[in-house]
């Protein structure tokens, strides 16, 4: 079994450089994750229509539409809207790492990445992630087994 093998989830990551691209991927394999790439906005969404991710690793600086963009369209998409999102950039500057947390950014990782902080950061997220799953399907459950049960409550009161 890998190292953190239960929390192997299915990663995406966009970057228009492909060394910064590779080095992710390697790292993210190496632990048992499933790594898709992007090298643009354009590649990323049809990545993201086509497969189901847990989490996207993003960089914010790409050619013709930035991650920002591509960050705003995941937030606004009903289906993609929870998705965990991380920017990885070599900006370090305060106020596009305030923009990306406003954005609805999960967390971010500068460049060049650090596998320790690329690990405990992705395994941060897959965990956030399928435990807002989990509590939305035990919350559905719930909900349903309420409303059957108010059912038979009327059934049983109109007899």
């Amino acid at each position: 079994m890998t190292p953190n093998a239960c929390l192997a989830g299915r990663i995406l990551t966009a970057d228009d450089q492909a060394i910064n691209r590779r080095l992710l991927t390697v790292l993210l394999t190496s632990r048992g994750h499933l790594v898709s790439e992007a090298d643009c906005v354009a590649a990323a969404l049809v990545e993201l229509r086509q497969c189901s991710f847990e989490l996207v690793l993003l960089d914010i600086a790409m050619p013709a539409i930035d991650g920002f963009a591509l960050l705003d369209l995941i937030r606004r998409d009903p289906i993609l809207f929870d998705l965990q999102v991380v920017r990885v950039t070599g900006n370090c500057d305060k106020e596009s790492e305030i923009n990306v947390f406003k954005r609805g950014a999960a967390g971010y990782l500068t460049k060049p990445v650090q596998a320790t902080s690329l690990h405990a950061t992705v395994n941060a997220c897959i965990e956030r992630r399928r435990a807002r799953l989990t509590e939305r399907q035990v919350s559905a459950d719930l909900k349903a087994e309420y409303e059957l049960s108010l059912m038979e409550l009327d059934q049983q009161l109109a007899s």
